[in-house]
């Protein structure tokens, strides 16, 4: 398994292949206001998606022979708060980046909804995936 994140001190994204597991997932969903950087050795990690929004490049360079990508940017509805106003920004930001490697993605799995069920709702989030998934 491999899970990428963004080296802080140097600005470049960073493929985990070994160590932990927990760790290298942490630091790669370390979005920048929500959660502090994660460290790991001497270096400190936040979202891989700073960098590459959705890593299928580095799937391809690590030899996937089938990339199965999840979208996990969602359409948002209207802002009722400021993590959510941060949250659609974020969206807005990394959108265009997605697009270019969504085409890499042998699978793209979308959740289908109009609305994020919330930063704190992954459940809600992994099941929308889950349904996808099957069809």
């Amino acid at each position: 398994m491999h899970v990428v994140a963004t080296e802080l001190q140097r600005g470049d994204l960073h493929t985990f292949s070994s160590g932990s597991i927990v760790d290298a997932v942490c630091a790669s969903i370390a979005v920048p206001g929500f959660f502090e950087p994660v460290q790991i050795g001497e270096n400190h990690y936040v979202d891989g998606s700073i960098i590459s929004v959705l890593p299928t490049l580095t799937a391809s360079q690590l030899g996937a022979d089938i990339i199965i990508a999840s979208d996990v940017f969602l359409e948002l509805g209207k802002e009722k708060n400021l993590s959510s106003l941060w949250f659609k920004i974020w969206t807005i930001i990394q959108k265009e980046r997605k697009a270019a490697n969504e085409n890499m993605a042998d699978i793209l799995l979308k959740s289908g909804r109009e609305h994020s069920p919330g930063i704190w709702q992954q459940e809600s989030i992994l099941h929308y995936f889950y349904e996808d998934g099957k069809k």
